[in-house]
């Protein structure tokens, strides 16, 4: 698998759901299928016929790395499903520049974003840093789960 492919999917993906140009991006030749097959007796939807989003849902979840790093692990066993998580880019990370911090409402590092995730999702931050994050829960292992809402 190329490395850009994740980065691609990142981008469809926020199209669809958005529905609007994703950081300028421009879809090249090999960006674009040859041929897509298409049903005929299939109508595209129109706007009331597209699904609704709910307020209670957020737009991205993501599960947060390197959470057993010192006390981090402490911090978000006190955490409860809806506190407010806030994320910041450290674009002058020396290991990654795209990186994405993730702390509690006291500041206490709870870790990252996944490197590949932070790849795509740094410049929508950037672009969106009045977006609201909270826990959204935690996997079976106890991993923290946030989501984003935009």
């Amino acid at each position: 698998m190329d490395s850009e492919a994740p980065a691609r999917f990142a981008l469809i993906a926020e199209h669809a759901c958005s529905g609007e140009p994703v950081l300028g991006f421009m879809p090249s030749a090999a960006f674009i299928p040859k041929s897509v097959a298409v049903d005929a007796s299939a109508t595209a939807p129109n706007q009331s016929q597209r699904i609704q989003q709910s307020d209670a849902d957020p737009r991205y979840t993501f599960r947060v790395v390197g959470d057993f790093v010192g006390n981090r692990e402490s911090y978000i066993r006190k955490l409860r499903t809806g506190d407010p998580i806030v994320l910041v880019r450290e674009p002058t990370n020396e290991h990654d520049p795209h990186a994405v911090a993730v702390y509690d409402s006291a500041q206490h590092q709870l870790g990252y974003l996944k490197r590949d995730v932070a790849y795509w999702f740094s410049p929508i931050l950037a672009r969106k840093p009045e977006a609201r994050v909270q826990v959204h829960c935690f996997s079976s292992e106890g991993s923290l789960i946030v989501g984003v809402y935009l």
